[in-house]
């Protein structure tokens, strides 16, 4: 399981790291790489953590646009995001644990020396995540439309972090469990409250329903 996450992980920050002059690439506009900030909840726990994995590699396959607006189509790569430091990884028990255990019994290249800290996750202290933000809030400041620059999607929550709040026309996509005040607008939203017990059993449906 850990090779199959570093090929994907490696595949996207290939993708993010090409050159931004390649007028053929759809993902590019005005210079610049777009993304779909895929966030799970700043307790960044396992269902969490696998919940924006699976559904930005969903979105990833099937080209879906990064904005969710049908009528001004916006293409990019939705990125996932670990709510967390990358420090603190190692404290996340059930996602080492789930990792060693499909490692060990199907990836037979996979050694004994596995180490969390050098899984090429994207954490909230990652260098990308920081340009990403500064972004963001250089084009709030210039006040550019909300069909240009980077978005985000919420996964396994339904508000933004405090130190986020700022963002808050910039969320397009919500997937939760929990109870939902709308107090968050976006252009998508599979939110069926506290009828389903983790945010993965509903990313699930949206492969079940595709």
């Amino acid at each position: 399981m850990d090779l199959e996450l570093r090929r994907y992980y490696n595949d996207l920050l290939y993708k993010a790291e090409k050159k931004e002059n390649d007028k053929d690439d759809k993902n590019i506009m005005d210079g610049r790489m777009m993304y779909n900030l895929i966030i799970g909840n700043k307790s960044a726990d396992l269902d969490s953590i696998v919940s924006a994995i699976t559904y930005s590699r969903i979105l990833n396959l099937t080209n879906h646009t990064i904005n969710f607006d049908e009528n001004n189509k916006i293409y990019g790569i939705h990125l996932p995001v670990v709510n967390c430091k990358r420090k603190e990884l190692k404290l996340k028990f059930q996602l080492i644990a789930l990792i060693n255990y499909f490692s060990n019994n199907h990836d037979n290249d996979s050694g004994d020396d596995f180490q969390i800290e050098n899984m090429p996750f994207i954490c909230l202290d990652d260098d990308i995540i920081h340009e990403l933000i500064l972004e963001m809030e250089k084009l709030g400041k210039e006040k550019k439309h909300v069909n240009f620059g980077h978005y985000i999607t919420l996964v396994d929550h339904n508000t933004l972090d405090t130190f986020q709040e700022n963002f808050d026309g910039r969320v397009v996509s919500i997937v939760d469990h929990h109870q939902d005040y709308m107090t968050t607008k976006s252009n998508y939203r599979l939110s069926l409250g506290t009828k389903i017990g983790s945010c993965s059993t509903l990313i699930g449906k949206i492969v079940s329903s595709n």
